[in-house]
């Protein structure tokens, strides 16, 4: 399915690479495939390729690209890229620094939607927590704005 350009068959055989599942360990030879399907529009090999740049395996290690990747994938709603992103934001690491924006993407990643589902995972909550105590009332309203802007022009039907 891979050397047929499948999408999800590429981020299949780069992740299987990138672990040595199944194959030999190959990270130049991961970095392929997923970049095939992430060029394509999949949310799971750009995320994995965000990683990637992040560690530097495979590629030279470049915030700017990983940015980029992790963007793709959290914009589809990918909890773990979603996080990444708002760090790259909360230390200015390939994009220009900005807590609010890194605020919005870990409560993506925390909540969901913002207000009601149940926290995905501890380390996010907290980092959302932390970073929310620090900020004052006018950043806070920015973030919500955010969120609204995000969610209005992502209905809920946009995960399925």
């Amino acid at each position: 399915a891979a050397e047929q350009g499948d999408a999800e068959g590429q981020t299949d055989l780069g992740l299987m690479y990138a672990n040595g599942a199944g194959v030999a360990l190959d990270h130049d030879e991961a970095v392929m495939w997923l970049r095939l399907a992430a060029d394509q529009g999949q949310p799971k090999a750009a995320g994995a390729l965000g990683y990637a740049y992040i560690v530097g395996t495979g590629v030279e290690k470049d915030f700017h690209s990983a940015a980029k990747w992790y963007r793709l994938a959290a914009e589809h709603g990918l909890p773990d890229s979603q996080f990444n992103l708002g760090l790259l934001y909360l230390f200015g690491d390939g994009v220009e620094q900005d807590e609010v924006e890194a605020l919005k993407w870990f409560v993506l990643s925390a909540d969901g939607d913002g207000d009601t589902a149940a926290p995905r995972n501890e380390r996010v909550t907290r980092a959302r927590d932390d970073l929310k105590s620090r900020m004052s009332e006018a950043q806070t309203r920015d973030v919500e704005t955010r969120l609204r802007l995000w969610h209005k022009t992502r209905p809920l039907s946009w995960l399925g």
